[in-house]
């Protein structure tokens, strides 16, 4: 059985004890029957619903605890698996070698170490430059020129320029 169905089953079970012991309070309260006889029988079956449950959980825990190992298991291998930044520049990499030594034209080029500060250096002064602007790189006054152009004229009068 899968474990889904056992979980199901001892669901049912319970319910059904549940059920059978409501039946029992209900017997409990008829004048003709004995209720210590009653008593007697509640307990049994309580009794016997622990038994149940504790057989139940203490052979599924194991169960678990063997699934959790081995799902533990799968995971490592999938991180294993599972490309990092610097993974996937090192195939890349490879992958441009293989290409360059068969005569084809590379796909991607990778900047040299002096390429590489000049890039950032680059970088750098552009988000220097946009933070006297505007969010978009425009500067206020350029920005109320563009709104006024779009807009047209505000007092019903055209621009001269």
């Amino acid at each position: 059985m899968q474990k889904a169905h056992l979980y199901e089953a001892i669901f049912l079970f319970n319910h059904g004890m549940d059920e059978a012991v409501r039946g029992l309070e209900r017997l409990r309260r008829a004048p003709d029957l004995n209720s210590s006889t009653v008593d007697k029988v509640r307990v049994l079956f309580e009794a016997g619903r622990a038994d149940v449950n504790s057989h139940f959980c203490n052979n599924l825990e194991g169960t678990e605890t063997a699934d959790a190992a081995d799902f533990d298991k799968h995971v490592r291998e999938r991180r294993k698996e599972t490309l990092d930044a610097v993974k996937v520049y090192e195939d890349v990499q490879i992958i441009e070698e293989r290409r360059r030594k068969e005569g084809e034209p590379p796909v991607v080029r990778f900047l040299t170490p002096p390429e590489q500060k000049s890039w950032k250096k680059q970088d750098s002064s552009k988000s220097k430059r946009a933070e006297g602007k505007g969010g978009n790189g425009i500067g206020q006054s350029a920005a109320k020129g563009n709104k006024e152009r779009k807009s047209g004229p505000q007092n019903g009068r055209a621009l001269t320029s």
